[in-house]
């Protein structure tokens, strides 16, 4: 990509359905645009591949070939022109067909993506001084649960040059042991001892990360974990989550978007058998008393039947399940560990 594009483009992702919408079209692996500039004197071609690099060139139609006067500053009033002509269209692509990324590295904007899909969080940038630093923080507990920071990379490794982005997760007892495998450094500007640093570049697998955003993420959220209690009679919820790894649940108001529920199922299992996230809250449907209120769970494990039963419930202060109810910390750490 030439010096010009890559400027106007940078922390740009291509958006293939509203390239297409503002007049690309496909070619191969790639998308094409072609225009006219200055009343038709000249023609302008755009591809942009599959790797989301953007080749544009200008043709002066009066001479029948390839026009670069214009990308030289100071080429003269007339390139000027050109250029101004050109940049114009570019930033109107950018505008319309374009997607900005927050930040400078591809594995942090997956990340970053990662994040707002699974847990529907966006990042946060709250320091004028650091514009690269970004905060998640989990909606219901307030808590964060990661930041990515741009920092010189002599910073954590000695003799490095050159900006690397980061990724800090709060994993507590995981720490140890992850500082023994590559990309995984200790954690900058935070506790040591409960934080991490990632490296964002390209050394650790986006895999690897995610399951420990998970972690981190349920760290962050151990007080607003809840149990509810399942009747096998009204309900089959084991049958139900063989068809769809997603149920529909009436809600307690204190139950919030991002919560973990752990299901309890009565007799005869009279054992917490599933863990789910609360992926959406205030769900209704036409012809519904506006007084329900319902959620979106989505299974994220399954517990052997017995495993947690209501004997082993009983010795963490959990009597009965009777309804929605707090997991107790100590509880939450056993639940989340297995």
């Amino acid at each position: 990509m030439k010096l010009l594009e890559r400027r106007i483009f940078e922390r740009a992702v291509a958006n293939r359905v509203k390239l297409i919408a503002y007049g690309f079209r496909p070619e191969k692996d790639s998308l094409f645009l072609e225009r006219c500039l200055l009343e038709n004197s000249f023609r302008v071609t755009i591809t942009i591949n599959r790797d989301g690099d953007i080749d544009g060139r200008v043709f002066d139609l009066s001479l029948g070939e390839e026009y670069q006067g214009f990308r030289y500053e100071g080429g003269g009033e007339f390139a000027a022109i050109v250029r101004e002509a050109y940049v114009s269209l570019l930033a109107d692509i950018r505008e319309k067909a374009f997607d900005t990324e927050c930040f400078s590295s591809a594995q942090a904007n997956r990340i970053a993506r990662h994040i707002e899909r699974t847990y529907c969080v966006r990042p946060e940038f709250l320091w004028k001084k650091w514009p690269g630093y970004a905060v998640f923080r989990n909606t219901a507990s307030g808590k964060g649960f990661g930041i990515i920071m741009n920092i010189d990379k002599a910073r954590l490794i000695p003799d490095q040059k050159g900006v690397v982005e980061i990724l800090n997760l709060k994993l507590d007892e995981d720490v140890a042991s992850l500082l023994e495998e590559e990309g995984f450094l200790p954690a900058y500007h935070q506790n040591k001892d409960k934080w991490v640093t990632i490296l964002l570049d390209e050394t650790v697998q986006d895999s690897k990360i995610f399951s420990l955003i998970e972690k981190s993420f349920k760290l962050s959220n151990i007080s607003n974990d809840w149990i509810i209690p399942a009747n096998p009679n009204v309900f089959d919820v084991i049958a139900a989550f063989k068809k769809n790894p997603r149920l529909r649940w009436h809600r307690n108001s204190s139950i919030q978007q991002g919560d973990y529920v752990y299901i309890y199922y009565t007799e005869p299992y009279r054992s917490i058998l599933f863990q789910c996230l609360v992926e959406e809250t205030e769900l209704s449907r036409e012809g519904e008393d506006a007084k329900d209120k319902w959620m979106l769970l989505r299974l994220v494990k399954a517990y052997p039947r017995g495993m947690f039963n209501r004997e082993r419930l009983a010795s963490f202060s959990v009597k009965a399940v009777r309804g929605p109810r707090r997991v107790p910390k100590e509880l939450a750490l056993e639940l989340e560990k297995t």
